[in-house]
């Protein structure tokens, strides 16, 4: 049986309008002199029909109408919860959304382990002051009489200065500096007093096995000279050096090695 609802529509249904929802009393009958209203929200042009009950959607017995209030809450369905952060493989600390693990720097992106500690031995108590290692001192100054047994064409310091020389290493390069040779001796009579009468590289220094320096001529253009000997050694001939021994070289430099 066919009624029509409050608002005008007819519905299939007697209890609630299938159009609208709206409650439907009981008995309701059918008034064909009333004009049958069109579906809320339906087009009045010429391309609609008008509204009948072949037209109109049924509605099941019984079925509870549909809230149609704009206000009306809509219900959204229940969010999943957040993954749970990995953890560290390494040493199992949660991850904190960086890239590193915060315990041990485990690189998640790449998988890179984390380096290895080095362990570090804390003595349980200071050590002792270690004694001075045992090495040998280069003096050098001008040396008069020296000078005054040479013919050279170089004018004697006018003042006498003196100057040591730690060596280190294997080998003291005696010699005069140039950096456009690239030459850097470790004793360098090129600071003054400058003594010209010595070869940029004159001569070497070095440490023998038995924990004693040895002097060799490099080839110098003016020898060095062993003490006071009259005669400059050969070029490349080593010869030994005690503590406090003293060798010439140039036009007036004397180097004396001392043991420290």
């Amino acid at each position: 049986m066919s009624a029509v609802c409050p608002e005008g529509h007819l519905s299939d249904t007697d209890d609630w309008c299938d159009t609208c929802g709206s409650p439907i009393a009981p008995d309701t009958p059918i008034a064909p002199d009333r004009p049958i209203a069109a579906p809320t929200g339906a087009g009045t042009g010429p391309g609609v029909a008008a509204a009948g009950p072949a037209g109109l959607l049924g509605r099941r017995a019984g079925a509870a109408p549909a809230d149609l209030s704009p206000t009306a809450p809509q219900a959204l369905p229940p969010s999943a919860p957040p993954p749970s952060a990995p953890s560290c493989p390494v040493c199992a600390e949660p991850r904190s959304g960086g890239r590193y693990c915060e315990a041990c720097a485990y690189d998640f992106e790449t998988g890179a382990a984390p380096a290895a500690a080095v362990p570090v031995a804390i003595p349980a108590h200071a050590p002792a002051a270690a004694e001075p290692a045992v090495g040998w001192v280069a003096e050098v100054c001008p040396d008069r009489a020296f000078f005054d047994r040479n013919d050279d064409d170089i004018a004697f310091p006018d003042q006498v200065t003196r100057r040591a020389i730690t060596l280190v290493g294997d080998r003291s390069v005696i010699g005069r500096r140039s950096s456009r040779r690239n030459i850097f001796p470790e004793i360098d009579l090129a600071l003054a007093p400058e003594d010209r009468g010595v070869s940029r590289v004159h001569a070497f220094l070095d440490h023998t096995d038995d924990g004693r320096l040895a002097v060799t001529d490099a080839g110098s253009a003016n020898g060095t000279w062993i003490g006071d000997d009259a005669s400059p050694i050969p070029p490349g001939r080593t010869v030994p050096l005690a503590d406090g021994d003293s060798f010439h070289v140039g036009s007036f430099t004397r180097i004396t090695v001392r043991r420290t």
